[in-house]
């Protein structure tokens, strides 16, 4: 009887330690994947082109720079960021309508603080034109790495 107890105290032990592991898992995800306001951000459009483009080239862009927090291609949302000291800077990309349509409206946003940093906004929004107009295959051109 008494070894019957401590193997169900020992499970119950266990299922406890598992349980508050994952609920470390989750705050640390959240963490990573930091808040990016919408409507102060860089804003352009793009036409006549399928909207599978349009949402692998931002793919392309982000992942140029920065490593992908929030992926929705449903949402059209893609949120990156790059570690700085101790927090990371986050950087957001909405695209609007997230389905084929004749144009889009394309935002990149950026938590970014501090004017001494770099402008993730531009860099990212000037990397993904040039995929669109130019059909960019993701590998680095000479321009690229200036």
């Amino acid at each position: 009887m008494t070894i019957k107890k401590n193997l169900l105290l020992a499970g119950f032990l266990l299922l406890i330690l598992c349980l508050s592991l994952g609920c470390g898992v989750t705050a640390k995800n959240q963490l990573t994947a930091p808040d990016v306001p919408r409507g102060k951000g860089i804003i352009f459009t793009v036409k006549d082109k399928p909207y599978l483009k349009v949402w692998q080239a931002a793919i392309r862009a982000m992942t140029s720079e920065l490593n992908l927090t929030s992926v929705d291609k449903q949402k059209g949302e893609l949120i990156g960021s790059r570690p700085r000291w101790d927090s990371g800077e986050g950087v957001g990309l909405f695209i609007t309508p997230a389905r084929d349509a004749e144009s889009y409206i394309v935002e990149i946003t950026s938590s970014r603080d501090d004017p001494m940093l770099k402008d993730w906004q531009v860099l990212i929004s000037e990397k993904m034109q040039k995929i669109l107009n130019r059909g960019y295959s993701g590998l680095k051109s000479k321009e690229d790495k200036k």
